[in-house]
This record gives structure tokens, sequence and C-alpha cells, in this order.
């Protein structure tokens, strides 16, 4: 922040009020509107606390595009090739190539005659199901949530409440130690494939070294599962697999792998626009060789069209003055999976800790390094505060996955942010 124009803060749950009085604003914040209004810009597009819900993140990133048309963002996000399990259409209402459900839904259909026919969940909604004894096979895709899911109690009751778990994993850690089947998966340089970066930008990977005992790519243990099931994915290796992304994933279009091999720099990946004269693809070849009725079917011909942004109403909750807002932040060196794994990275995990402006700590008659009772409605832990004027006043700061004490057990994830207590322990 020392290099920035301007610096403002906000408490936690509450970003997309500070861009609202941005935009309305006067004073230094009149200066901030009109610094972005002479553009063009990138916003870098984060979640800095999992004790929040990322609303409030995802209202501030429409209210900027809406204000400004030059906007762009550029997601910082933890973890590698995130974009390409979404160019796959791994999340909730998607299907590869960046296309809604419901808009892609007769698309892939003519092509693999069924898709979802909801939206399904996310992380937080599969596990409440589990938890509620609504889902009987929980697959658990190199995932940890005993480890690594906010809410510590959630992810232990959804375990619990599945009936059958199967672990995908390279390695063996906690929730894959409580796992009713394991199935070894290969690991990074043991297979062939691809990966997509922050911008959007596809790269191929290549396959190193011989994956050890019976371990296998995740695809080809899906396709396995599949065929068991009684389903036949219709794939038998990578080459088969990418053509048909390219063909029928609209945001994939085109993208060969030749091309994808020859691109030493990889391809950005951005949005498709449909050709002035589409020609019959695959799927809609497929569609019109299945119509032997009386004509009234018509081949799906034209690509449905990428995912447009429309994000869902949020409203900050309300400042409750007796408590404080807890912020969780992630470390690059943690105590998950792959970096405990690595001997030259294990040592570099951080210390947990717990961290307060120190107005507020004079405010609660709490010293510097006393030991303080934290605690919120879903459970409490003990540490020692220590004072820090770089915390925002009205929160506390913990970090995630480095041990204990552990913010997991103080976090909601249905609430929109973490409200927590202080005192001292005599």
């Amino acid at each position: 922040t020392d290099l920035a124009a301007h610096s403002l803060r906000h408490r936690p749950g509450a970003v997309d009020q500070l861009v609202r009085d941005v935009l309305a604003g006067s004073g230094e914040l009149a200066e901030v509107r009109d610094l972005l209004a002479a553009g063009p810009f990138t916003v870098v597009l984060g979640r800095g606390s999992v004790a929040e819900d990322p609303g409030s993140t995802v209202a501030a990133a429409a209210a900027l595009l809406d204000a400004f048309d030059q906007t762009t963002f550029l997601p910082a996000l933890r973890r590698a090739n995130v974009h390409g399990a979404l160019d796959a259409g791994l999340a909730p209402g998607m299907l590869p190539g960046r296309v809604a459900l419901d808009e892609g839904r007769d698309w892939f259909e003519a092509a693999w005659g069924r898709v979802p026919d909801s939206r399904g969940h996310d992380a937080a909604g599969i596990l409440a199901a589990a938890a509620a004894g609504e889902i009987d096979t929980l697959v658990l895709l190199g995932a940890d949530p005993l480890a690594d899911f906010p809410d510590a109690d959630l992810a232990a009751r959804g375990l619990a409440g599945a009936r059958t778990v199967i672990a995908v994993d390279t390695f063996p850690n906690a929730s894959v130690q409580g796992a009713d089947i394991v199935l070894p998966a290969a690991g990074f340089a043991e297979t062939d494939g691809t990966t997509t970066n922050l911008e959007g930008r596809l790269t191929p990977v290549n396959q190193k070294v011989t994956p050890p005992g019976t371990a296998r790519p995740d695809w080809m243990i899906a396709a396995e599962l599949a065929f068991r099931l009684g389903a036949d994915l219709g794939v038998a290796d990578l080459d088969e697999i990418w053509a048909e992304m390219s063909t029928l994933a609209p945001a994939l279009e085109g993208v060969t792998l030749p091309e994808l091999t020859k691109a030493l720099d990889g391809i950005v990946v951005g949005r498709a626009e449909p050709a002035d004269e589409p020609e019959p693809s695959p799927a809609g070849d497929e569609a019109a060789a299945e119509d032997e009725g009386d004509g009234v079917a018509e081949p799906v011909t034209v690509a449905p069209a990428t995912v447009a942004f429309d994000p869902p109403a949020y409203e900050a909750p309300a400042v409750d003055a007796y408590s404080l807002r807890l912020v969780t932040r992630r470390k690059l060196y943690d105590l998950g999976t792959q970096v405990q794994q690595a001997p030259a990275l294990a040592g570099l995990v951080a210390s947990p800790g717990l961290w307060a402006n120190p107005a507020d700590l004079d405010r609660l008659g709490v010293g510097a390094d006393d030991e303080v009772r934290v605690s919120s409605p879903k459970g409490s832990l003990t540490a020692t505060v220590t004072p820090d004027a770089t915390v925002p006043e009205g929160t506390i700061a913990m970090v995630a996955g480095v041990g204990e004490p552990s913010p997991s057990v103080l976090i909601d994830a249905t609430s929109a942010v973490t409200e927590v207590r202080v005192e001292t322990i005599s």
C-alpha cells in the first residue's frame, strides 16, 4: 500500500458499500472515483477472507463494471488451474466452455443425451446436504474438507453424514483417512493434460514420469467409474477428450492440440463469438441423425453463448457494536497436503496467531500478549492476542490452515460475516 495513490479500508462483508461510497463520494473518495473514471484499469479480484461470504466482493465488482465501461478483472485465485476446472464445467449450474446449464442444455443434450436436471450445490451446499443425509455417495476429488473447508463443524458433519465417501487423491490426508474407498490418482508430471492460468492462458502439461503403483489420471478414474455404473463416457484417451472439448465447449472452440503444442506461450482463451454462418456441428449432426420422426425436431447447430455476469443481490449485515468481525487470511505455505509432502516446503508454514488493533484492545481492556477467549455463535477458542496497528479497527485477524488455534471452529459457512466476542481469561 506504500506505493498506492489511495488506500481505503472497509469492514469485512462491506467492500460493496465502500465502492458505492466511492462512486457517490466527496473528498478523497471523489479523487478515487475520478482516478478510476480516467481508466482503463484492472481490478485484482480475490477473496481476502474466508470468514465472510464472497457476495460483498461480487457486488463490488458488479458496481465497478456498471460504472466504468473499461473495467477489466484479474482473478487472484489461491489454487492453480481453477480457470481450467471452470472451463470444464466443474461449478454449480455450469457446462463446459463457460456455458450456463439452462442456456446450454439443448446443445449438450444433442451430443450427450442428457445433462443435469438442476443447478446442484457448491462446496458448502454439498457438505450441508451430506450432513442432512441427502447424499448417498460423496466423491472427494483432490479435496480435504476436514483440513481446508473454512467451517470445520460443517465439514466434519458432512463427511460423517454421507453413507459412502470415495477419495481420489495423490497423498493421504485427514479426509482420505476417513474415506470408505480410496482411489490413488496420478499427480504432477505423472500425466498429460492442460493447465489454465489466471488470465485464461491455456498451456499443455506433459507427463515426465510413470505414476507409482496403481495410480491413474483423474479422467481415467472417472471413465472407469462411469463404466462400472453402466455408462460409457465414449473417451479412451486425452486426444478424444480434447477433441470433444474443442468441438462442444464454446470458449474452447477451435483450440486444437496441435495448435496448443506449437504455441510456446500458450493460447489465451477468450469469449467465443458465433460465426457469421455457423456450420453444422457434430452435436447438430447427431441430433439430426436421431430425428426419424415427422420432422418437428430440428438439429442444434449454433453453440450457446458463454455465460453473462449476473450477480445476485447482496445486503451487508448490520454492524454489531459489541463484536469484532473476523478476518481469516490464507498463506502460501500451510498445512495443505501438497506442501506437507514436500520436505523443502513443509518447514515454511507460518505460525498461527491472533491479531487485533490496539484501539480495540484498549476498549476491551485487553493487554498486549494477554490470553483471551474468542467466541462466535459457532464455537470458541483461546489464544494469545498480539496488537497490530495494520489490522483495521473493528476487526480481528487469524490465519487459516496453519494449525491450532484454528479459526475454522468460529466460522459458519452460512453467515455473511463472522462476528466474534473477545474476553480475557483470568
